[in-house]
């Protein structure tokens, strides 16, 4: 929206996502956020979904903090916030992931 010459960015909460796309997201292997609100979400779109215990791979420590205290347990992040690090954590996360249902 353009007043003025000014931007302006209305936030709305995501109250639903179309079934199929939803399922495709569940069923990732790695969740990747680069934001405390982006991981609440993400809770508030699986909160009926029972055992998503996928991995997540954050920007940094804040978001991996948020991730934590809602209780996700696979959270990895790097040492410094930061766009090359974070593509290490997605790695990170997706060699984890691999590992575990390689057998």
């Amino acid at each position: 929206m353009n007043l003025r010459g000014r931007i302006v960015q209305a936030w709305v909460p995501v109250q639903s996502v179309d079934a199929t796309l939803l399922q495709q997201a569940l069923s990732a292997p790695v969740l990747s956020v680069a934001s405390p609100s982006a991981i609440r979400a993400w809770m508030n779109l699986i909160q009926n979904e029972k055992q998503w215990s996928n991995n997540v791979a954050c920007i940094g420590e804040t978001t991996a903090s948020a991730a934590r205290r809602l209780g996700f347990k696979k959270v990895y992040h790097p040492e410094q916030p930061g766009l090359e690090g974070w593509v290490d954590s997605i790695v990170e996360a997706l060699t984890a992931h691999e590992e575990l249902h390689r057998f």
